[in-house]
């Protein structure tokens, strides 16, 4: 009798396997996609009229937010260290304080994506709606949501290099943004006079 014959690890169907199970981000598809994922929506929709409401109290704010959000990614960095898991933060919650609090935390974290990603594609058909305001803002929201659908029906690789694509977008205009702000103050843009605070130094 012959014994049963396994298939080796050069067969087509192992090297198949091993292919498609291999890591198809890149590195920096993993950095691209964090900075754009810190970059909303609203630091392009809400930080203007934040500013012309309470002025430079909003640097302030942005600041102690800063401060606070730093300090929970080292906290988790920590435990992620020290506790290496496959779940989300919701596992460290489970296991330091209780089911209860992971269950809870985790189902929270939940409610809040499926509100900031409404937002999120609000925020994004109002930007088109400027440039085609011919078009319903609803189309461009509904044609967003199918875009992004397709984005992440495909394969990793195409995911993660699309996605870092997108989050460079984000990251040239906050740099455009910057260079355009410095060039207003110090009247490099500009002929005449700066409305509002007297050119930053007078008041």
């Amino acid at each position: 009798m012959n014994p049963k014959s396994t298939p080796s690890s050069s067969s087509p169907a192992t090297s198949a396997a091993s292919a498609s199970g291999r890591k198809q981000f890149k590195t920096w598809h993993l950095s691209m996609m964090a900075l754009g994922l810190a970059i909303g929506a609203g630091f392009f929709i809400g930080t203007g009229s934040a500013i012309a409401q309470a002025g430079p109290a909003v640097l302030v704010s942005y600041a102690v937010a800063a401060v606070i959000v730093v300090s929970v990614m080292l906290a988790l960095a920590e435990l992620a260290s020290s506790l290496p898991t496959t779940g989300s933060f919701s596992s460290y919650a489970e296991a330091g304080i209780g089911r209860w609090a992971g269950f809870t935390i985790g189902w929270l974290y939940w409610v809040m994506l499926i509100m900031v990603s409404g937002l999120e594609v609000t925020g994004a058909a109002t930007f088109f709606v400027g440039w085609f305001p011919s078009v319903p803002q609803w189309a461009i929201a509904l044609a967003i949501v199918v875009i992004i659908g397709g984005i992440n029906l495909l394969a990793a690789g195409r995911y993660g290099f699309i996605e870092a694509m997108l989050s460079m977008v984000k990251v040239v205009a906050i740099v455009i943004f910057l260079l355009v702000g410095v060039g207003l103050v110090i009247h490099t843009m500009v002929s005449g006079p700066l409305p509002g605070h007297q050119s930053v130094a007078e008041n």
